[in-house]
């Protein structure tokens, strides 16, 4: 008669050490994969509040280099300080800009009640600087509107980990 027990040393499976070091294995590349999926996720967190610095930064001083461009003379400047500047352009429109609770805003009148609308979010400072002819800065309360010939507005922008400033200097086309 034959014997069906199986020959002793034959192996048809894993060994329980076998088994453990594959899973330590696994769970090694399991870290390494979600510690490479967090980085890349925290870098399209930058990537987009840099677009959006970026964005609100470029978008809020064209806007505003295009209105105070179109100013009607240094007689339209209403209100000129270090940090609101308000005008009337030479379509005969009242604009404004002032900086509060982070939001730079923009009021435009005539209308019924002129309410402030957000032309930038995020923004960390707004400035205004005044220049004459020659160069000389044009302090408020000190020096007079007439001499007023060049604007730079400067503008601070932040999100997240990332800020930038932005700074243009604009001839209004009507000075003289």
């Amino acid at each position: 008669m034959k014997s069906t027990v199986a020959k002793c040393g034959a192996s048809h499976g894993f060994t329980l050490i076998e088994l453990i070091i594959v899973i330590v294995l696994m769970a090694v590349i399991v870290t390494i994969g979600a510690g490479l999926v967090g980085k890349s996720a925290e870098s399209f967190r930058a990537a987009d509040d840099i677009a959006e610095v970026g964005w609100q930064g470029r978008i809020a001083l064209e806007r505003m280099e295009q209105e105070i461009r179109a100013i009607s003379s240094t007689a339209g400047v209403t209100t000129w300080t270090a940090t609101a500047l308000t005008f009337t352009n030479t379509g005969g429109t009242s604009i404004g800009y002032t900086f509060a609770a982070g939001t730079l805003q923009r009021t435009q009148a005539p209308t019924t009640a002129p309410q402030p609308q957000p032309l930038a979010d995020n923004v960390t400072s707004l400035g205004f600087t005044y220049w004459d002819r020659t160069g000389a800065q044009v302090v408020p309360g000190v020096g007079s509107v007439s001499s007023i010939y060049y604007i730079t507005v400067t503008l601070g922008v932040s999100k997240g980990n990332f800020s930038s400033n932005y700074r243009t200097t604009i001839y209004p086309r009507n000075f003289l």
